[in-house]
């Protein structure tokens, strides 16, 4: 499915702002298997929270840089990450370990770094996606298969199960701003 054409394209990671009291929310995705769902997303969440306050894409890191330590600072300065799940978002390939068996795998990273910092981690299920089982993720990420998802689908549903993401965004974004 073709994304839609945007006036500007959406902030990247480092583009963050520091404003007291503006929620800071990561969209974690897999290219290959859940673009048209989290583009969507992101649109919703832009919509309910501004533009400044949702993030996508690594595609911003500089040149030269250790990509680790720029998703790692971006995590740690976020309220919250939506970890966008499609069909393939273990990575399967016809030979080699899966992508998020890779070290090196920018999906493993984000949600990662946000389980290991103690961020709010939804999963959000898309074209029918299940969890991952836990002995489909390399250690570090088990404990995201335990994680309650949000399950959003394109059809005619998709305005409502996006609404009940956001409801639940904003306890605990809401809880987060108060601790």
């Amino acid at each position: 499915m073709e994304a839609k054409q945007r006036d500007s394209p959406p902030p990247m990671l480092n583009e963050q702002k520091d404003e007291p009291g503006m929620a800071k929310i990561i969209i974690s995705y897999r290219r290959s298997s859940s673009e048209w769902a989290a583009l969507r997303i992101f649109d919703r969440l832009v919509a309910h929270y501004g533009r400044d306050s949702v993030f996508m894409d690594i595609d911003s890191i500089p040149l030269g840089s250790d990509f680790r330590e720029h998703i790692n600072k971006a995590v740690r300065e976020s309220d919250i990450l939506i970890a966008v799940v499609g069909l393939d978002w273990i990575g399967v390939r016809g030979h080699g370990p899966n992508r998020i068996e890779e070290a090196t795998d920018p999906v493993r990273i984000e949600v990662e770094s946000a389980l290991e910092q103690g961020i709010p981690v939804i999963p959000v299920l898309v074209d029918r996606a299940t969890m991952p089982e836990v002995t489909d993720l390399p250690d570090s990420l088990k404990e995201f298969a335990f994680r309650n998802a949000a399950q959003v689908h394109a059809g005619r549903d998709f305005d409502q199960q996006v609404d009940r993401l956001i409801r639940s965004m904003d306890r605990i974004i809401l809880a987060v701003n108060k601790g």
